[in-house]
């Protein structure tokens, strides 16, 4: 996704800013438990590099909304409501197809 990197770049908006909590919670905050444990599941069998895929496709999911943000707050707002609606068979699917 080289043009969404260099759109972020150019705000200033680096992975700091949004991913911390994805990695430091492995997105277990805001799902129900039975999703909570299949991230569990596949992080213990795979390893660190299932948080990679797994925001790299929240990233992809979302890719035309953060394009089309016109200012950094908007995009802040899209990073803070990102695991609100994810359809997690589809991110999971993205992340590991």
């Amino acid at each position: 996704m080289p043009a969404l990197h260099q759109r972020l770049e150019e705000m200033k908006v680096t992975p700091v800013v949004y991913a911390t909590q994805w990695y430091m919670t492995l997105f277990t905050t805001q799902f129900p438990f039975e999703m909570a444990v299949r991230i569990w599941d596949v992080y213990l069998q795979e390893g660190r590099k299932t948080i990679f895929r797994l925001a790299l496709a929240l990233m992809r999911l979302n890719e035309a909304k953060l394009m089309a943000a016109p200012e950094d707050m908007q995009i802040f707002m899209i990073f803070k409501g990102v695991l609100d609606n994810i359809r997690f068979d589809e991110w999971f699917s993205v992340a590991f197809g």
